[in-house]
């Protein structure tokens, strides 16, 4: 089962072990202070407003940025690593996140492409439930 993890900036690898420990495998990742940060890269043919350019397409954070550019970004990782479902991390509390969740997941579907939206917070709570939330998911997605 091949896994997109998309979301907040992830800080705790439990996470991540938790869908590896399930069967699934975390192939790619759009999260804040990752890949989707580091992905594109600048124009190197010495035009100054490269970096600027580069800036301004990155797509960044739901709280600083329209959700289209991360969508794409989304389902052409998906493509590229042959996803069978993506995994949304959000951080309890995180408005931005949260409000975007039901057209991500309906486009994401459109496409055939499977989403859960998992809510987590700092204090590595509740993660019996997101174990069984995560294991409910996996089997979904293999039907």
């Amino acid at each position: 089962m091949l896994e997109i993890l998309t979301g907040f900036a992830l800080d705790q690898r439990a996470l991540i072990e938790m869908i590896e420990d399930q069967g699934g495998l975390v192939v790619a990742d759009d999260l804040c202070t990752t890949s989707r940060y580091f992905w594109h890269l600048a124009d190197e043919g010495g035009d100054p407003k490269a970096l600027a350019a580069l800036l301004d397409r990155r797509c960044l954070c739901a709280c600083m940025h329209p959700m289209e550019a991360r969508l794409e970004h989304i389902l052409s990782l998906a493509t590229r690593f042959q996803a069978q479902g993506v995994v949304d991390f959000t951080l309890k509390y995180c408005h931005p996140f949260l409000y975007e969740a039901p057209l991500l997941k309906r486009t994401l579907e459109a496409r055939g492409l499977p989403l859960t939206v998992l809510e987590v917070g700092h204090d590595m709570s509740g993660h019996g439930q997101l174990r069984t939330r995560i294991q409910a998911f996996l089997e979904m997605v293999e039907g």
